[in-house]
């Protein structure tokens, strides 16, 4: 019989070898935008059978381990601010769309793009960047297929001004129902018809009321330059009030025009 307790032992030592190779090479890609670590993953090395046991089970001796191939962590990276407008990440699932020349197409998480001389949104590897452009009253067409994204020097799409914004707030039923403590406020960015950016402050607060049911107003301020609140009608009134059930949830939705 071969001695086989030597190779084994190898096995294992060159194992260990590729584990810390993986590791490495993830301690080495840090740094490196949209990388996915790796994790190595082993097999047993089976060997011939040699004979039956007692209870007729057939005995085989183990050769070792062996390496089974590097599995790739899809999880999504922590985001982080670069400080440039054209780096993007993705929240998620999903892959940017690059073109890899004569007619190909590849997939990419790295979000790093920069411009190249003609205008083209490019990756640090030279891939132009693939997408839906939008029209000239900045809609976007689905049904066209994805092309090349282009932003021109001198182009321009005209502004929108903000026309629906939504507030998601968490009201605490414990609040007191006098001041101070009693009012909670969400800043909420809004753009007018130039493009021009304004805060609305929209301000709770929760007022005494016969019963157990909690209630509060809501009013609204935009910030002027100065940062002071300059006060908002809801409807035409200077507040409005919000009834709650009593598990807590709002009685009708707001919807209500500033």
């Amino acid at each position: 019989m071969a001695l086989t307790s030597f190779f084994s032992a190898l096995t294992g030592l060159n194992s260990n070898s590729h584990t810390i190779n993986v590791i490495g090479d993830n301690l080495a890609n840090l740094n490196t935008i949209g990388f996915k670590a790796g994790k190595a993953t082993f097999a047993e090395i089976i060997g011939g059978m040699s004979g039956f046991s007692a209870t007729g089970n057939p005995i085989v001796f183990g050769q070792g381990s062996m390496l089974n191939g590097v599995v790739h962590k899809q999880t999504k990276g922590t985001p982080e601010y670069t400080g440039n407008s054209t780096d993007a990440m993705l929240s998620g699932n999903g892959y940017f769309v690059v073109a890899t020349g004569e007619g190909g197409i590849g997939y990419t998480r790295a979000g790093r793009f920069q411009f190249d001389r003609t205008g083209g949104l490019v990756s640090s590897d030279g891939y132009q960047l693939m997408g839906y452009m939008a029209n000239n009253e900045g809609k976007i067409n689905q049904a066209t297929g994805v092309e090349p994204l282009e932003i021109r020097l001198g182009q321009f799409v005209p502004a929108t001004k903000t026309s629906i914004m939504q507030a998601a707030v968490n009201l605490d039923s414990q609040t007191p129902n006098t001041s101070p403590g009693n009012t909670v406020v969400t800043p909420i960015e809004v753009f007018d018809s130039l493009g021009a950016k304004h805060v609305v402050q929209l301000t709770f607060t929760k007022v005494s009321v016969p019963g157990d049911l909690p209630q509060w107003t809501m009013s609204a301020a935009v910030l002027d330059g100065k940062g002071n609140p300059v006060p908002m009608t809801i409807d035409g009134n200077p507040s409005q009030t919000l009834d709650f059930e009593p598990n807590g949830t709002l009685k009708t939705a707001v919807l209500d025009k500033f």
